[in-house]
């Protein structure tokens, strides 16, 4: 992170009197009410929900909390596409392995659910790898 951007959280921060609520237990507690917050936006969604749909509500959000323009601009244009993310997720794990059979596939799309990825985003990048799905 620059500290240029550093400089500016701890302006932000301090315009508000925040130093004295920033300890370790309350800065994890504000984190994780604030990411759920944002996966507010994702409640209820289809499993395959393309972002840039979301990208409006995240922006609103983030422009709610006072974060500045150009934070939000450049960590929402730092997203990466599912496709990109999973193909070298699997490539990764798969190293190695030739043929990857049915035990190595279940084990990296079980990998990818717990990242958070939809079934329809990973069973279309395992078809690539030749994965063959009972629907």
């Amino acid at each position: 992170m620059k500290q240029e951007t550093i400089n500016e959280i701890i302006k932000f921060r301090d315009d508000r009197n925040w130093k004295q609520f920033h300890n370790p237990k309350d800065l994890a507690i504000s984190i994780s009410l604030e990411a759920a917050e944002l996966l507010e936006v994702f409640q209820w969604s289809a499993g395959d929900v393309n972002c840039e749909e979301k990208k409006y509500k995240i922006r609103e959000e983030l422009f709610r909390r006072g974060v500045p323009r150009e934070h939000w601009d450049e960590a929402l244009s730092q997203a990466e596409v599912p496709d990109e993310a999973i193909d070298t997720f699997i490539a990764r794990k798969l190293r190695g392995i030739e043929h990857p059979d049915r035990k190595d596939l279940k084990r990296v799309s079980d990998a990818l659910a717990r990242r958070g990825f939809s079934w329809n985003d990973i069973s279309t990048a395992l078809r690539r790898y030749g994965a063959e799905f009972e629907e």
